[in-house]
Order: C-alpha cells, then structure tokens, then sequence
C-alpha cells in the first residue's frame, strides 16, 4: 500500500505542474515588453506572456498613450506566448510603450518599456562657385576637398565657362579644401579673409591653396573663388581715399592684366578699361562700359612708366617724379589723359591728391568743374 499510495503522489503533482501552464507559479510580471533597436523612425517590440495562447483572451498596445491598439496574432514561445508590435513613424524622442493582457480567468497584466528614435544624421553641403578675374573661368581648375568623419578624398574640376562645383551627402565635420595646380602667378581668394589660405608648392609653375572649413549637418556652405591674375598696372578712382586698389570698394579705371601668367608685361596680356569715373557723364569718356583688349606691343615697361599697343590704341601708365597719370591714346572718339598733378592737363581731369577732384567736359573745358569728387591713383608692379 504504501508503494501505490507514493506512485499516486507523484502521477497527481506531474499533473497539476503540467496543467499550470509555463511559469503559472512564477512571481515575475505577467508582461514583459522588449524593443528592439530602432532604424529610422521604426522598430520592432516583442510583448512576451507568461501564459499559453488559450489562456490570453486580448492583448492592447500604444505608445505614448493608454493602450488601446490590438496587439495582432499571438504565437506560443518557451515561456508562453509572444506578440510582435511594429512601430513606425515615430517621432525623434523618447517614447514609452504600454501593453495591456487581459487573460480568459479574467485577470491579466501589463508592461512597458522606453525607447528613444535620435535624429537620423543629416547629410552636408559644399558648393564652389569659381570665377576667374570675376568672370565665368576660361580655364579649367581642380579643387580637392579632403578630411571629414569618413576621411572622404574627392577631386572636382570646373569646365571652361562654368564654375559651379558641388560635393554631396558629407558628413558635418571638419575638412580641407584645396585648389590644385592653380599658376604661381595667380592670386586665389582662398588666400583673402576669412579663410586665408597658404600656398604650398604643387607641381611645376604651379601652387596649392588649402583652406579648413567645417560643414554643418543638413546645411549647404557656399563658397566663391576668385582666381585673379597678377595686375601689372591699374588706374582706379580711389572712392576710400587710402590710395590701395580693392575691386570692391574702388572704381577701375584701367587696368593690365598678367593673363599669360608670365610676371611681365608682354604681348598676351589683357587692358581692361572702364568708364571714368563710373558715376559720371559717360559722353566725356571712350569707352564708357568696360571692355577688354589684347596687348599687341610693349614700347615701355619698367617700375615708372608701361606703355602697351593694342588694337585700340596706346594704353599708358606713369609714376614718376610724384606724378601719377594714365592715358588711352587713339582710341576712336579722342584720347583720353588723367592725371593728379594740378599744374598738368586739365582736359578731362585735374587732380591733387587728398584734394577735391576737377572733372572737365569732353571738349576739355580749362575751368574744369570742381563739384564731382573723386581721387585718382596709378599703380605699377614691375620691378
């Protein structure tokens, strides 16, 4: 008897453990929530009940909120039955996800846990816009731009008339940029404020100008070079009144150009004249819009005077004895002569320096005309 007695003991409690179910006796919560690593804006949450599927009579989920989203098919796992909630679209933030189980006994359970969708790292810009002596570039210019949290190392080249340049889906960090191989005798913008560049050495007649520049997440940087050949001479009206040449502040008169790139005055290079002053009557001045001929002939060119030939005529620029006076001569409509010495010409324009300015009429007027001010300066880089 006591042998059968024992055997019954042990048949009933296999039973009753069986009948339970996983884990009946279990004291952990009934729900049990675990997100998964988000992709973007979606994830994908496992909802685990510590109860087979015939003992869960509703399962309900939302996030943010009191739960009220069928959670979907269960299906039986080893600890009882599992729910897969997929969530999309989430907002950037930190977000709670709630589960309710109701069970068929009428009991049941809830979960939650949280979960954070970070901002997806936004892609940076870099545009280039390249110009050559202010103009739509003739030649062709390499700009490399390395460095960045992926260590990117891309080349791009401008095309004969258009400058435009653009690097797409960087990461926002800290880069290089660098024109390659531009001529030793050209002067980059990069050089100039706020980026001032250094020029290393980049092949032969050749330099490089670096420059750091840091791109910002899900922003465009828009940068303009100017490439400017080295001035031989230039006559400008000095609007500042401090006696240095800067193109956007100043009025041009004329300038020579070292577009050969050569470091002298020879045939190849450019004169680029404009009206004088800007501001004036534009009958008293040939040209009166800016217009650029080639250099034909050189008869003089030395630290005082240039003197260049070309199909308009004789361009001329002087500095010397304290005297500074430039000339266009034989172009069609009559000559031109400025100068700033008042004991000199006054057919188009008397003036001292640091002085009122006296602007004459076309036909040269002796009495010039002191009411339009202006300053006029000449400059030579030759040795």
């Amino acid at each position: 008897m006591r042998r059968v007695v024992g055997l019954s003991f042990v048949l009933v409690a296999l039973i009753a453990v069986t009948l339970a179910g996983p884990a009946a006796a279990s004291n952990r919560p009934v729900v049990t929530v675990v997100p998964g690593t988000p992709a973007g804006g979606s994830l994908t949450v496992t909802a685990t009940i510590n109860r087979f599927p015939k003992q869960v009579a509703s399962c309900l989920y939302s996030v943010d909120a009191v739960p009220l989203l069928p959670c979907g098919d269960e299906a039986p796992d080893e600890v009882g039955t599992a729910f897969t909630l997929n969530l999309v679209d989430q907002e950037v933030g930190e977000h709670t996800i709630y589960v309710k189980v109701t069970l068929t006994d009428g009991g049941g359970g809830a979960g939650s846990a949280d979960f954070t969708i970070d901002a997806e790292p936004q892609d940076a810009t870099l545009d280039v816009t390249k110009t050559e002596d202010g103009a739509p570039p003739t030649d062709i210019f390499r700009f490399q731009l390395t460095g960045g949290p992926d260590s990117v190392d891309v080349t791009l080249a401008t095309k004969p008339g258009d400058g435009g340049l653009e690097w797409t889906s960087l990461a926002a960090g800290d880069y290089t940029l660098c024109e390659r191989g531009m001529p030793a005798a050209m002067h980059s913008s990069l050089e100039d404020a706020p980026y001032n560049g250094s020029r290393e050495p980049d092949g032969a007649g050749a330099v490089k100008v670096c420059v750091s520049i840091t791109l910002s997440a899900g922003k465009a940087l828009a940068i303009a070079v100017d490439n400017v050949h080295g001035l031989l001479a230039v006559a400008w009206t000095d609007l500042k009144g401090d006696h240095v040449y800067e193109a956007g502040a100043d009025s041009l008169i004329a300038k020579l150009v070292d577009t050969n790139g050569d470091g002298v005055v020879s045939m190849g290079d450019t004169v680029t004249t404009n009206q004088f002053p800007r501001f004036l009557d534009a009958r008293a001045f040939e040209p009166a819009t800016v217009t650029t001929f080639t250099v034909t002939s050189v008869p003089s060119a030395n630290s005082g005077e240039i003197v260049v030939g070309t199909s308009a005529g004789l361009f001329q620029w002087l500095t010397q004895g304290g005297l500074e006076q430039y000339q266009e001569l034989a172009l069609p409509g009559g000559s031109i002569r400025l100068t700033d010495d008042p004991s000199a010409f006054c057919d188009l324009i008397d003036l001292e320096e640091d002085s009122p300015s006296e602007i004459a009429t076309a036909s040269g007027d002796a009495a010039c005309d002191p009411s339009d001010n202006a300053f006029v300066d000449v400059a030579i880089n030759v040795p």
